[in-house]
């Protein structure tokens, strides 16, 4: 488990939560240079990042995080994790703990438009397939804790 908070790395254009980041995400993916290259790039435009390397180690900073009041808003959840449970049972778990979280499947298994649909029929609310760019993390970081503050408006 890695917390990491852009504390002195912040992007001026972006609107900042109260706690100085623009939203707090949680990367979970058993690869850690991905972890790590992938929260590198949320951390220089100002995201603070939790890092799980299974859907266990997710559910526990989840649940840390809920009970300190300090809510995740977007998770990036890899859909094939080796032991323990697979993203696409995560998906459930996290939910349980933060109903309203918007969760993202990033798998390199998206070969067409039925795979896509099938995650969102499981519960996902976007879908980031790999490889992906710097460009398209953003974009969908971007789309996903939009609509997380919309909801938490609302």
């Amino acid at each position: 488990m890695n917390i990491t908070s852009p504390a002195f790395i912040a992007n001026e254009d972006a609107p900042l939560s109260p706690g100085g980041s623009k939203g707090r995400i949680l990367l979970v993916d058993d690869e850690p240079v991905l972890r790590a290259m992938v929260g590198t790039v949320l951390i220089s435009q100002g995201w603070e990042v939790l890092n799980a390397s299974s859907g266990e180690e997710a559910e526990q900073l989840l649940q840390y995080t809920v009970a300190h009041r300090a809510p995740v808003d977007v998770v990036i959840l890899d859909l094939i994790l080796p032991g323990g449970i697979s993203g696409m049972e995560a998906v459930h778990v996290l939910r349980q703990i933060q109903p309203d979280i918007r969760i993202v499947a990033s798998s390199s298994f998206f070969a067409n438009d039925d795979s896509k649909a099938s995650c969102l029929n499981l519960g996902f609310d976007d879908i980031l397939p790999k490889p992906y760019s710097a460009t398209d993390l953003t974009a969908v970081m971007d789309r996903n804790v939009q609509r997380s503050s919309s909801k938490k408006a609302a």
